[in-house]
């Protein structure tokens, strides 16, 4: 019994030894294993870093190991080969479409086993061996005036270069070439804003590789310069007095902008009135050019000012709603030229709309009336989407007028072209207050809902900031500019008309008689003008 029982442990042992080395081979130490490599060329730096241009063409691997294996050119990021086992390094080096290095990675100890995938992921750095350039730009709002030669301050690796410096109406350029590879590059910009002491500080740690470009666009706000609120400038009847104060170097700054001042009749008061200010004071010396001309070029002699505006690709004297605000077709022509401007014109450059009668006129004020305002809507949309009728002050008024062009559309023309051409300072415009031949505009429904238009556009100049141009105020004062003139209709009352200034009064003669407007009114926008181009330089009305 004793034999058997051996006998039969003998037979289990052999079994298993059997299932073992025919079940559950070992690894063949003799033969090859597989490695697969995975390329990425990204950074997860947090600092400014280079973008490899012209891109990455090719993969050289170089392997050395167990045996000697010639370079590997792979144009893919994804590479796999056979090995022999043992530990490999890896020296992989990426090349540009010129046939230069850009970028590198070394991985060290690869262990390869016989029969087995080892994948690694390898991340290529950049080449710091050589020199590489930087191209930094900076960008600050519209509604913050930076004088170059007192506001700015470039430092790179604490050291200044005014040849690698371009500065423009609201931007700068810093563009470096030659300069060493490495990470510890440090470029300080400090700007400061005209007659504040408002001031913003930007430190950056700049990598320069190889070969290579490094560039960025770093874009400030209000609130980098210490803004809690959107920044606006308001020049509203109060605006006048300070005309007589304007300091002979702020007179001079004026000197240098251009303003383009695009309407029909009643946009002409603001040239009319520049006229008859140079023509009293030749210290406030201006140029209007009337027709259909081009804008001057760059001078400091005179504040130039253009009726016509660069509709797309061509000049245009005259501008209606259908031009500026009340279609896609008419807004596009207008960016396009906007950003023509931009691009060609040195100095400050001030876009806006002259109104005319377009929120009283050709359409009288709608028989259903407005549940909150209690009025109906008036007003001219030549060219709108659903041709030529009232309109109110946004979209929640179309099931009154039947038109989507409404105020808002108005406003938000405005802020794109200030986004679409941040060169350029496009103001917001009240209109009319006058009593149009006496087509019954005053103390009236109509003069009505003209006065809440303009309500509506001081809100939003108010709330998101910006540059307002308030003709309607302007014009709704006495000559002393401290009595309100005031309307009513219905129980509502609103700033009104002063007859003699808005509807031809005393002494009205006008360059041309077209303006609709007294002569004294039109010098009054005219020094609105001056005052608005005065303290957005930076002066403090003092």
């Amino acid at each position: 019994m004793r034999n058997m029982k051996s006998e039969v442990q003998l037979f289990l042992f052999l079994l298993l030894v059997m299932l073992l080395f025919t079940g559950c081979p070992f690894p063949d130490k003799t033969g090859d294993g597989v490695l697969r490599i995975n390329l990425d060329s990204s950074s997860n730096s947090r600092t400014i870093v280079p973008v490899i241009t012209p891109a990455i063409t090719e993969y050289v691997l170089s392997f050395t190991g167990p045996e000697t294996i010639a370079p590997v050119r792979i144009s893919d990021t994804f590479f796999e080969t056979t090995l022999k086992p043992g530990f490999w390094d890896l020296a992989i080096e990426a090349i540009n479409s010129s046939g230069l290095k850009v970028a590198g990675e070394v991985l060290e100890g690869i262990e390869v086993l016989s029969g087995t995938t080892t994948t690694m992921n390898a991340v290529l750095e950049p080449s710091q061996l050589s020199t590489g350039s930087i191209d930094i730009t900076v960008t600050w709002p519209q509604t913050i005036t930076i004088v170059p030669e007192t506001g700015i301050l470039v430092l790179f690796n604490n050291e200044e270069y005014p040849s690698a410096l371009t500065i423009g109406t609201n931007s700068l350029n810093f563009h470096l070439d030659m300069v060493p590879s490495g990470s510890g590059h440090i470029l300080e910009v400090s700007l400061t804003e005209e007659g504040t002491t408002n001031e913003d500080t930007i430190t950056e740690i700049v990598h320069v590789y190889d070969n290579l470009e490094t560039a960025a666009v770093i874009n400030r706000t209000e609130a980098d310069f210490g803004y809690l609120s959107p920044k606006k400038l308001v020049i509203d009847h109060t605006a006048i007095a300070l005309f007589d104060s304007i300091p002979q170097e702020y007179i001079d700054v004026v000197k240098t902008r251009l303003v383009i001042l695009a309407g029909e009749s009643h946009g002409r008061a603001y040239g009319d009135g520049l006229d008859l200010l140079e023509a009293e004071d030749a210290r406030y010396a201006s140029v209007v050019q009337w027709g259909g001309d081009p804008a001057e070029a760059y001078t400091a002699s005179y504040l130039r000012m253009n009726r016509a505006f660069l509709n797309g690709t061509s000049w245009k004297g005259t501008c209606g709603e259908e031009d500026f605000w009340t279609n896609e077709a008419a807004r596009t022509r207008v960016m396009t030229g906007l950003q023509t401007i931009e691009e060609d014109y040195t100095g400050f450059v001030y876009f806006g709309f002259g109104w005319c009668w377009d929120m009283t006129w050709l359409n009288s004020p709608t028989a259903a009336k407005d549940p909150v305002y209690g009025t109906g809507w008036a007003g001219s949309s030549v060219d709108g989407p659903q041709g030529n009728l009232p309109w109110g002050l946004d979209d929640g008024d179309y099931s009154i007028t039947n038109n989507p062009v409404s105020l808002q559309t108005y406003l938000d023309a405005v802020d794109s072209y200030n986004a679409g051409a941040p060169g350029i300072k496009t103001i917001f415009t009240t209109g009319p207050v006058d009593n149009a031949y006496n087509w019954g505009y005053l103390n009236s429904e109509n003069g009505y809902q003209r006065w809440l238009k303009h309500e509506a556009i001081r809100s939003h100049v108010n709330t998101n900031g910006g540059i307002l141009l308030d003709y309607a105020d302007i014009l709704s004062w006495d000559y002393q500019n401290d009595q309100r003139i005031t309307e009513s209709w219905d129980g509502h009352s609103w700033d009104g008309a002063n007859i003699v200034l808005a509807t031809g009064g005393d002494g009205y003669v006008g360059s041309d008689g077209a303006t609709h407007i007294s002569e004294e009114a039109c010098r009054l926008l005219g020094k609105a003008v001056w005052v608005m181009l005065a303290l957005d330089a930076g002066w403090d009305g003092n």
